[in-house]
């Protein structure tokens, strides 16, 4: 499962729906005999409820609301506590082979569903074992809070030689089910209230793309995506396109820019910047 979340990022970008799990968008991971699998969020084998249970041994959340870390005997992640900050406690656990969710029910972890997705982390100080390729996260999971009562959980996925890529999951209360947001090639950050991501071609250079996700009722939508393409063989052949999407998550309308290859830094895709007299704040239905 080596390449797990570069072919997740490539799935959510082909698919401009975007929010993976929730639109039905395909992502897909790698196992051992090279067969594309789906990326889903599972529920829990018998087994598998063992080692999640292994891995949280100790792991009690505090009266008070908090969000704490642990690395169990066997060298397994785990984050738990108040993550997604809507008054429950959940724990996030890395066992092989994939990820574990679990609730905090009557005294007691209860492994609710999996995800089958590995993650790559290296201590402060610790030697990196993933030679020739970056430097994973210092941690396996932590939590980002968007605002509006939106917080979400990022996953630090596996590394290339160039990037790490990260997952963001939320939870859905009233379905009572976590939920795959989507892949970032980058660290997820909260730009002005918005969560954005970023995902690029992982060798050759010739598309990248910024997709902002706005709260509803403490939920991420996907709002809008500034995409950029060129040639490789011919740099003068580019293509940079600013999608809005609706209140839903589906595409609503699609402008394209005629500026040219531009580089992030430029522009860091703020929503204030105005393309054509429009916006990625005028083109999002609130």
């Amino acid at each position: 499962m080596r390449r797990s979340l570069v072919l997740l990022a490539f799935a959510f970008l082909v698919h401009f729906t975007a929010r993976a799990q929730l639109d039905g968008v395909s992502v897909f991971v790698e196992d051992a005999n090279q067969n594309y699998l789906p990326v889903t969020v599972q529920p829990v084998a018998p087994a598998v409820r063992d080692a999640i249970l292994e891995s949280l041994d100790g792991c009690r959340p505090t009266p008070t609301p908090s969000i704490r870390s642990h690395v169990s005997k066997n060298g397994n992640y785990a984050m738990y506590g108040a993550i997604f900050g809507n008054g429950q406690n959940f724990a996030l656990t890395q066992f092989d082979g994939g990820v574990g969710f679990s609730e905090w029910k009557d005294e007691n972890w209860q492994p609710e569903e999996t995800l089958n997705i590995t993650s790559e982390w290296v201590p402060k100080g610790g030697v990196n074992p993933y030679m020739g390729r970056v430097t994973p996260a210092e941690n396996a999971f932590w939590t980002l809070d968007i605002g509006r009562g939106c917080r979400v959980a990022v996953i630090a996925c596996d590394t290339e030689k160039y990037f790490q890529t990260f997952c963001v999951l939320q939870y859905n209360r009233d379905k009572k089910e976590l939920e795959i947001v989507g892949p970032s090639m980058e660290p997820p950050r909260n730009q002005l209230g918005y969560l954005l991501t970023f995902n690029c071609s992982p060798r050759r250079a010739e598309w990248q793309a910024w997709d902002y996700f706005h709260v509803r009722k403490a939920l991420l939508i996907h709002s809008a995506q500034w995409s950029e393409w060129r040639s490789n063989s011919n740099p003068d052949d580019s293509l940079t396109t600013l999608r809005a999407y609706n209140g839903e998550g589906g595409l609503a309308e699609t402008f394209d820019v005629e500026d040219g290859w531009s580089d992030q830094n430029n522009y860091e895709c703020t929503l204030s910047r105005s393309v054509a007299n429009y916006s990625v704040e005028s083109l999002t239905t609130n």
